[in-house]
């Protein structure tokens, strides 16, 4: 690929493409085809209304615990739903917004019409991608953020050999800027775009150190690059009284042993190449194609994605199919076209250009002739409950399991009185509406649909600031879902307001998390040093976690 840019004019005027059109036009209507809402994002749905009712954003209104992962995702959502308060339609909205300026980098990338179209193609043969472009989680934000970094990272690589050094400077700040946000849209994102940033560090660091650039011109980046994530932990450290959210607590402070870990890790990996093929395949070409390329930028882009699913692999992936690995196969699918266009200006390109279309509508149209496709699947999909499993080695394909309530088909037709879905988890909140407590898991539906007033325990943790501290319960378990006991006195402790935890250090332990999240003023005394101490781990003499570990581990053996 020759990294000399094509003129800002002629970059822009790709998107009057016929190829690029129809490329747009197909990806939006794949799209609100199979627009949905999944059951995670009614977590944050139930937030949302606790904070529009004045009690912050919170899960429980007496305690400030973070149940949302994404912290830009939730906000954006807030923020627009201030004036239209339907959580459901402003999630997919938002959702389309962020896909449509995902294509735009994109296009703006790739400088190709027909490689675009491919680049869409590829996008739409994946079970994983499309069922996770809406689902009212922040994977839409996701791709925008990728697509625009890899945007200005082969900006920066550009302007460094062509253009002013004003130019590359602008880049390398909008860099910094995406990198410092990315934490606050996932955590993870940080491992896919580090060898990318880090390449486009280290060059500017020689340009530092050969003379050619100030200090002062690195104040501005590195005001970008850490001031973001280091003000939001400040305000999570101070308002929730800990620097991450509630579920990475509850996901990966668990206890479970990592060879099990990793095991599971493993099969998480099996299950896609049984459930979307295509994900597996591309993953494999875009590290194996891209670490060999004579292309810095393909190089560090196949660093990226290689160090992303490595971390999956090490946690074990996650239960749902395809929410995580649609965001390294975006930019797997976004590099394997980059390699295709570095072909372009070779003698051969009239017949490579033929074999890679005829390759690549063969491949689609093997990925895309079964019914689960989202290109093809119905519009009451999941209805018929036999005609595919719903889980394969405890991984749950969720847009099976619950597009047939929760789709945007079905919630523009029907008339809720009482509900945001009809499907049977909502029912069942609806049945406790007006009782102080309850203790359920699944907790997305149920939640949002029992109202903001009653007090729920979740006992896979994800919403719970005592239980995602704890160990799993040793019973059986799946990736991100860890069953914990409850601690003798703890449903009467929630209901009164009191601690009656019956075990002396657990008592203590849930009375410094008590401070942390009911106690106010936030900044009195006791309670900022209760936030250090918990932090230090002052009292996790009361979490026996890795003795439950070994115990498993001896167990399974």
């Amino acid at each position: 690929m020759n990294l000399k840019a094509n003129n800002t004019q002629k970059n822009k005027g790709i998107f009057s493409n016929g190829f690029v059109v129809a490329g747009f036009a197909l990806f939006l209507v794949v799209f609100f085809k199979n627009a949905w809402v999944c059951e995670d994002a009614y977590i944050f749905f139930r937030s949302l209304e606790q904070l529009f009712n004045g009690n912050g954003p919170v899960w429980n209104a007496h305690a400030r615990v973070q149940v949302y992962t994404s912290v830009i995702w939730y906000w954006l959502n807030a923020f627009i739903a201030f004036f239209y308060r339907d959580y459901f339609i402003v999630s997919i909205m938002l959702s389309a917004v962020c896909c449509g300026l995902m294509l735009y980098y994109t296009a703006r990338i790739i400088e190709h019409a027909k490689l675009f179209l491919i680049f869409v193609l590829l996008l739409i043969a994946s079970r994983s991608f499309f069922d996770y472009t809406s689902s009212g989680l922040e994977n839409a934000l996701a791709f925008t953020l990728i697509s625009a970094f890899v945007f200005y990272l082969k900006q920066f690589l550009v302007v460094g050999q062509d253009r002013e050094r004003q130019e590359q400077q602008s880049c390398f700040l909008a860099l910094c800027v995406l990198v410092g946000l990315s934490p606050l849209v996932r955590h993870d994102l940080v491992l896919l775009l580090a060898p990318g940033f880090a390449w486009a560090a280290i060059v500017r660091w020689q340009h530092w150190r050969h003379g050619l650039i100030s200090r002062t011109i690195l104040f501005w980046p590195l005001v970008a690059l850490f001031m973001p994530p280091l003000l939001w932990t400040l305000f999570s450290l101070i308002y929730y009284g800990i620097p991450l959210p509630n579920t990475a607590y509850a996901k990966l402070n668990h206890g479970v042993p990592r060879e099990l870990i990793m095991e599971y890790g493993s099969r998480y990996f099996v299950a896609h190449w049984y459930w979307d093929t295509p994900v597996i395949v591309a993953l494999l070409l875009s590290i194996v194609c891209g670490l060999f390329s004579r292309i810095a930028l393909l190089r560090v882009l196949a660093a990226g994605v290689l160090l992303h699913i490595t971390y999956l692999y090490t946690i074990g992936g996650d239960y749902m199919l395809g929410r995580f690995l649609s965001i390294p196969y975006f930019l797997a699918v976004l590099l394997l076209v980059l390699q295709l266009a570095i072909w372009k200006p070779l003698k051969l390109w009239r017949y490579i250009n033929a074999v890679v279309l005829l390759g690549c509508c063969a491949l689609w149209f093997t990925f895309t002739s079964y019914g689960n496709n989202p290109l093809t699947s119905p519009l009451n999909w999941g209805k018929d409950k036999d005609r595919v499993a719903r889980t394969i080695n405890k991984n749950f394909d969720s847009r099976y399991g619950e597009f047939v309530s929760n789709s945007l088909w079905v919630y523009q037709k029907k008339d809720f009185s009482n509900s945001i879905t009809d499907h049977n988890w909502c029912n069942k909140g609806l049945e406790v509406r007006g009782e102080a407590i309850a203790i359920r898991g699944p907790v997305g539906m149920y939640g949002y649909c029992a109202g903001i007033d009653i007090k729920i325990i979740e006992p896979w943790a994800v919403t719970d600031p005592l239980l995602a501290q704890l160990p799993y319960d040793g019973g059986d378990w799946k990736a991100g879902h860890f069953r914990r006991n409850l601690p003798d006195g703890y449903r009467g402790s929630v209901l009164s307001g009191e601690n009656r935890i019956v075990d002396p250090h657990l008592h203590e332990y849930y009375a410094a998390i008590r401070v942390l999240t009911e106690q106010r003023p936030l900044l009195s005394r006791e309670r900022l040093v209760t936030i250090m101490q918990f932090n230090i781990g002052a009292f996790d003499h009361g979490v026996e976690i890795e003795s439950l570990a070994e115990q498993q581990l001896q167990d399974e053996r």
